[in-house]
C-alpha cells in the first residue's frame, strides 16, 4: 500500500490511466486492458491486486463493469501470473523449498531453479487461469453471478451489489498531491525499483 500511496501521491496512477486508458474504448477492450496490466504487474500477488485493482477502478467505472468483474480480473492474473513469472515473490519461496527437498534426497544434479522450469508447464492452474480471463474479457461473455452483476451495472449503473461493501476494492487510497503532474512513468519507476530492488 505505501509503493501504490507514493505512486498516487506523485500522479502516477492517474497518468497510468490515462497511458491505457486510450486503449481501453469500450467494454470488451478495458477489460482486456485490465487483465494486461494483471500481467504487467508479475512480481507479487499482492502488489498486483493493490496496483491494478486500484488503477483500473476508474477506467471500468466509466464503462459500467461491475466490481465484481473488476476484482474477477485482478483475481485471475494476480496469483496465476506470479506462479508462472521467473522473478516474483512466489519464485524466492518455492526455490528455496525445492532445494531443500533436492538437498534432503541428495539430488545435487540440479537445482531448485531447474526444478522450477521443469514443472512450470505442469502449472495448470496458473496457465487456464490466465487464458480464462482473456477469453471472457474477449468473448465479453459471462455467466452465473458474474452475469447477474455486469447485468445489473449496465442496467441500472450499479456497480456493486446494495449493502455488500464490495465498493471499497483497495480500500481508502490517497488522492494525488496538490498541482502534481499526471505522468505515467511516476507510476512506473517506483514499481521498477520495487522489481529491481
Amino acid at each position: 500500500i505505501g509503493m501504490v500511496s507514493v505512486c498516487i501521491g506523485m500522479g502516477g496512477m492517474h497518468g497510468v490511466v490515462q497511458a491505457v486508458g486510450r486503449f481501453a474504448r469500450g467494454v470488451r477492450s478495458t477489460q482486456v486492458v485490465t487483465a494486461c496490466m494483471g500481467l504487467a504487474v508479475f512480481f507479487d500477488d499482492y502488489a498486483n491486486s493493490v496496483v491494478v485493482g486500484s488503477t483500473a477502478r476508474n477506467l471500468t467505472d466509466a464503462r459500467k463493469i461491475s466490481r465484481e468483474k473488476l476484482a474477477y480480473l485482478v483475481d485471475s492474473t494476480a496469483a496465476p501470473v506470479a506462479g508462472i513469472a521467473f522473478t516474483s515473490s512466489w519464485i524466492g519461496v518455492e526455490l528455496k523449498l525445492f532445494s531443500d527437498h533436492l538437498e534432503a534426497i541428495g539430488g545435487d544434479v540440479m537445482s531448485g531453479y531447474d526444478v522450477f522450469l521443469q514443472v512450470l508447464p505442469y502449472r495448470f492452474y496458473c496457465i487456464f487461469a490466465l487464458i480464462l480471463v482473456f477469453l471472457v474479457a474477449l468473448t465479453g461473455r459471462d455467466f452465473g453471478p458474474m452475469l447477474r452483476a455486469e447485468r445489473r451495472a449496465r442496467k441500472t449503473g450499479a456497480l456493486t451489489r446494495q449493502g455488500d461493501g464490495s465498493g471499497r476494492i483497495g480500500g481508502d487510497l490517497p488522492e494525488a498531491r496538490a498541482g502534481a503532474p499526471a505522468r505515467w512513468f511516476n507510476g512506473v519507476i517506483p514499481i521498477a525499483f520495487v522489481v529491481i530492488g
